[in-house]
């Protein structure tokens, strides 16, 4: 259904945003997985994704979008906007909340460069669209560890490190970038040449309507 809906519609423009930061406000409300866990270290890791990532696109005047959780038309979206600039000095951001009749977070992963997140599985997804993903976890919490890693993976929270890497996943092409992943079948569980060329058909389809 997405790849049809981005088929018909030629104003998506891929690689439109330098960062893609997927918001998950909500994950750490999970009792059972809350268990024997440090909470402010889970929040911490929940907000630094976004505040780095505005950090370093205003330092580097990069495009950024904040693909948010909630769906558009929830009420819930007015506490996901609250929970990061709760935490986040700078308030000069937005959040794109999720139309799912419109595909809203498949369209943000369409349209950027690189993913950043933490515990979203749509990081994984994003290697369907043949995106750059890292995931910044240093958290370390159980059950949820990201699938593989690599250049992919921060287990750091150094605002100068985050930096570091994504200058460094910025230079790779694609293909080097995937070279340094820790075994990406663990990642997306397909034949990864299938996922590959389905992200070039829909590519192209894209691109023919153009």
């Amino acid at each position: 259904l997405a790849k049809k809906y981005f088929d018909e519609h030629a104003d998506l423009k891929n690689d439109y945003y330098d960062l893609c930061v997927i918001c998950d406000p909500y994950y750490f409300t999970n009792e059972k997985e809350l268990a024997n866990t440090d909470y402010n270290l889970i929040v911490e890791n929940i907000y630094k994704v976004v505040e780095y990532a505005l950090r370093y696109s205003e330092k580097f005047n990069k495009k950024i979008v904040l693909s948010g959780k909630t769906e558009a038309k929830s009420n819930l979206k007015l506490a996901e906007e609250l929970f990061y600039k709760n935490y986040i000095r700078s308030k000069n951001f937005n959040i794109s909340f999720n139309n799912k009749k419109n595909f809203g977070n498949y369209k943000n992963l369409y349209q950027s460069k690189i993913i950043i997140g933490y515990s979203s599985t749509m990081l994984r997804e994003a290697f369907a669209f043949k995106k750059k993903v890292l995931c910044l976890d240093f958290a370390n919490i159980p059950n949820i560890e990201f699938a593989s890693d690599g250049i992919c993976l921060l287990k750091s929270n150094s605002y100068e490190l985050f930096e570091k890497r994504i200058e460094l996943i910025n230079k790779l092409s694609y293909e080097d970038y995937l070279s340094k992943i820790n075994d990406i079948y663990s990642i997306y569980n397909v034949d990864f040449n299938l996922v590959r060329t389905l992200q070039q058909d829909l590519k192209q389809s894209v691109n023919d309507e153009i």
